[in-house]
């Protein structure tokens, strides 16, 4: 990992830390069920990138074009919390597969617990999609998700 220059090849995607492409992202998303307004309109903020708050956001990037990012919120207890969004355009392609497994190595590298996210109980593609890289459904439901989590300590 290139971890002194804040990216990571991934393949033919480049992992780095999310910029002023964020807005371009945010446009691209608007139509996720899974995303909120208020979430996207923090994200095409560009204030609000640059002060995360002890969370970390990333890019995953093909040539000179942002494909998807993911956003590591590590609590005080080492369990991190993943938020994961691709373009529509980019999904099925290994964006998220490339996001994921650099949020894993990141989290084990940084001697994090667990992963967790929450996925809606309505979308069965992307439970496959994070059982397939190894989560399991937690005990925890909120109203509409279903939390999902990875131990990184085996």
């Amino acid at each position: 990992m290139e971890s002194q220059l804040g990216m990571e090849a991934q393949g033919e995607y480049r992992i780095r830390p999310l910029g002023s492409e964020a807005d371009g992202l945010a446009e691209g998303l608007r139509s996720s069920p899974y995303l909120d307004a208020s979430f996207l309109g923090a994200l095409a903020n560009r204030d609000q990138i640059q002060d995360l708050n002890g969370r970390e956001a990333w890019t995953a990037w093909l040539e000179d074009e942002p494909l998807g990012f993911l956003i590591l919120d590590p609590g005080p207890d080492a369990v991190a919390e993943l938020t994961l969004a691709v373009l529509p355009e980019a999904r099925r392609r290994g964006v998220g597969r490339r996001l994921v497994e650099f949020a894993l190595r990141r989290g084990r590298s940084e001697g994090w617990s667990h992963i967790t996210l929450l996925v809606g109980t309505d979308n069965e593609a992307g439970m496959a999609f994070f059982e397939s890289l190894g989560f399991v459904e937690g005990h925890t439901q909120l109203r509409d998700y279903r939390c999902m989590r990875q131990d990184l300590t085996a």
